[in-house]
């Protein structure tokens, strides 16, 4: 019926004369149409409760306060340390106990051999890493005499990094003739050790106890009573004045080209041989005279003594340099005066220069 309806509509409105009042009433009726679809569709929405309308945002929202310069950075970067502080926990709780330790690499070694030092912490391979502790590797290696200190990472493939610092030699230390030689290191630390892995070094022979005036001039009294024997004797060391002597000699070319043909003397010591190769009244010139400092077995003993060492040691290398005559023939040089040498030899009286 409708379609009929609207056929008969369209044909009505193709008469001639008809079309306004045919275009009207069709107006019409579509509005009444359109007010009988709004009416039913408010009545099926008059049981549903109503909703409220969004306020606009731009109308109720508080202001955006911009964060502070610099805020963003500080927080990025503590969240970064934060997880850096947790992974080494995590890591050494959960990853560890399952890695077995498989290998040691060393670093650092220089008189021995790597593979020496890695044998040594092998002995637990096939074990947790975890249980594997820094102190325990420390006490291990530092039982040789040779290393100073050691430190040991594990990493996750079971590999056991160590980097190791070993002792540093400057000089042999021999008391007597007949005493076997020991090593001393850069703080004057006598430590047992081969001397051919250390290279040629000057020899230092005589008694390590300073005297009343060095000891006093070393320590303050407070000290000098908490120095006990026990002390001494658990660790002998070089006096500082001694090594004051041995680093001189190092910077200067001509003493320092053979350094295994020097030998310094302590105070109170008369030298190794010194006896069967000097006269009496030299053996009266050098038995009291401070550091003595011997160049070669036949070379010239210098007399040092115990003041302005720096400058007498550079004051001899100074006339070693000159290639003089008069110096390479003599037997004592003593350059415990002011701003002079004395030269002595056995067949001559004392030559001032």
């Amino acid at each position: 019926m409708k379609l009929l309806s609207s056929f008969r509509r369209r044909r009505a409105s193709e008469r001639p004369g008809s079309a306004p009042a045919i275009e009207a009433a069709l107006r019409a009726r579509r509005a009444r149409d359109h007010l009988a679809r709004k009416r039913r569709s408010d009545r099926r929405h008059e049981g549903r409760p109503a909703r409220p309308r969004a306020s606009s945002p731009a109308r109720t929202a508080l202001p955006v306060q911009p964060l502070p310069r610099g805020l963003a950075g500080s927080l990025a970067l503590a969240a970064a340390f934060a997880g850096f502080a947790s992974a080494l926990p995590l890591f050494e709780r959960y990853w560890l106990p399952r890695v077995p330790l498989a290998r040691v690499a060393v670093v650092g070694s220089s008189v021995r051999q790597p593979e020496t030092i890695a044998r040594r912490l092998l002995g637990r391979a096939g074990a947790p890493i975890s249980q594997v502790r820094a102190d325990q590797v420390a006490s291990i290696l530092t039982s040789d005499p040779w290393i100073e200190s050691a430190a040991s990472f594990r990493l996750p493939d079971g590999t056991l990094l160590v980097r190791v610092v070993e002792r540093r030699a400057v000089a042999r230390y021999r008391p007597s003739p007949e005493s076997e030689i020991s090593l001393v290191d850069p703080t004057g630390l006598l430590f047992p050790g081969v001397v051919t892995a250390a290279g040629p070094l000057p020899l230092v022979t005589g008694p390590l106890a300073p005297s009343d005036a060095e000891a006093a001039a070393l320590r303050s009294d407070d000290e000098a009573e908490a120095l006990t024997e026990s002390d001494a004797i658990a660790a002998p060391e070089l006096a500082p004045m001694a090594l004051e002597i041995l680093a001189e000699l190092s910077r200067h070319t001509e003493l320092a080209r053979d350094p295994a043909a020097l030998t310094l003397h302590l105070p109170g010591a008369a030298g190794d041989g010194g006896a069967a190769k000097a006269s009496a009244d030299r053996l009266e010139a050098t038995a009291e005279t401070g550091f003595v400092l011997e160049i070669g077995r036949s070379g010239p003993r210098v007399l040092l003594g115990q003041s302005f060492l720096k400058r007498r040691i550079a004051r001899l290398a100074a006339l070693l340099d000159q290639r003089d005559a008069l110096v390479a023939g003599a037997n004592v040089i003593d350059l415990r005066y002011a701003d002079r040498a004395v030269l002595r030899t056995e067949e001559t009286e004392p030559t001032s220069g």
